[in-house]
């Protein structure tokens, strides 16, 4: 598949990251949006803002095991002072309604029973081991903003909302198989990482994607971008479709995902954040790279302190494969930065 790269001003030096980023980003936009089930919207990214229907709890619900109450009733209480409840009052479990005029919840041991009604041992306040209604969400709150994706957690929220369908945008995206055979390994790492991307379909042909990867090398003589090591990337179109070059190398390709293809994903999703950073750490060591390029780095859980939030850089711009092999995440440096010192935070894409 032929690919033709976008116009660069000089062919004899590096392009910025950044502006190849830009030229690439310059033709994309967030896509259509297409109503999907709920049960089919895990990990996808919303189009739209999810809101409560109606106020959740809709009743007074209980945090824990015990006994509703009315707090008001419990005003005084004490062990030498027991407080009498009214005929409401009764056992409930955690996730319980509380019966009608009850507000609270006494833990098991702080009622006692004597002469066939309860008494509270203790005072408690409204609310006090309950939920009252409302106070999770209120009718017409939004829980989820359009471009965040819907992660496990405010799945469940739509789900105990009531929401069947929401609108999402998922983007359609192609590896085009190329003529390279040294490809072969850069064009299954891209399809491994499209394909372990919910929020994305991997499509075979690039007339149906919204995106193309192209593995494989780039002309003889043509400009690449300031990414190590994948300076050789190129992004350009491929037919009538953006397409982005990633050279045939996986570490390469690991580059271009999070400086390139990443972002354009994003766009295209709707999501203004640029690049991946699936989770925080500090670093275990120094982090050195070169001032004027991104450069890749890989790192791994810091062995020696068993801490998991730690990092220890194994390797940064040109990658032996034993060090991709042993990485557990990757991240791209700033450009105008040398590094990274040791206890530095930093956040990177798992591996």
């Amino acid at each position: 598949m032929s690919m033709t790269p976008a116009p660069r001003q000089d062919a004899t030096s590096l392009q910025s990251l950044a502006t190849a980023r830009d030229a690439l980003l310059a033709r994309l936009g967030p896509i259509a949006p297409e109503v999907v089930a709920l049960r089919d919207a895990l990990g996808l990214a919303l189009a739209e803002r999810l809101t409560a229907p109606a106020q959740l709890p809709g009743s007074a619900t209980a945090l824990r095991d015990g006994v509703a109450a009315p707090a008001l009733d419990t005003v005084g209480a004490g062990p030498y002072a027991p407080a009498p409840l009214p005929s409401a009052s009764a056992p409930v479990r955690s996730g319980e309604a509380l019966p009608h005029g009850c507000d609270a919840v006494l833990p098991p041991d702080a009622v006692t029973g004597e002469g066939g009604r309860l008494w509270a041992l203790t005072q408690v306040a409204p609310g006090e081991n309950a939920r009252l209604p409302g106070q999770d969400l209120a009718a017409g709150a939004g829980f989820a903003e359009a471009g965040w994706r819907l992660n496990p957690v405010r799945w469940a929220l739509a789900l105990r909302c009531g929401l069947a369908e929401v609108r999402v945008r998922r983007p359609r995206v192609a590896v085009a198989p190329g003529a390279d055979p040294d490809a072969a390994c850069s064009a299954a790492l891209l399809a491994a990482l499209l394909d372990s991307d919910r929020a994305v379909l991997r499509v075979t042909e690039a007339r149906d994607a919204d995106l193309v990867l192209v593995p494989g090398k780039v002309a003889a003589g043509a400009a690449g971008i300031a990414l190590v090591p994948a300076a050789s990337a190129g992004v350009g179109v491929s037919g009538n479709r953006p397409a982005i070059l990633a050279p045939p190398r996986p570490e390469a390709t690991l580059a271009v995902w999070l400086g390139l293809a990443r972002p354009a994903i994003d766009r295209l999703m709707g999501i203004t954040a640029m690049g991946v950073a699936d989770t925080a750490g500090t670093l275990a060591r120094k982090l050195v790279s070169t001032v004027g390029v991104a450069d890749l780095s890989v790192l791994s859980r810091d062995p020696f302190t068993g801490d998991l939030s730690a990092w220890t850089p194994l390797a940064t711009g040109d990658i032996p494969w034993s060090a991709l092999a042993a990485a557990d995440a990757a991240l791209l440096t700033d450009p105008g930065s040398e590094g990274a010192p040791a206890g530095s935070a930093v956040r990177a894409m798992l591996l």
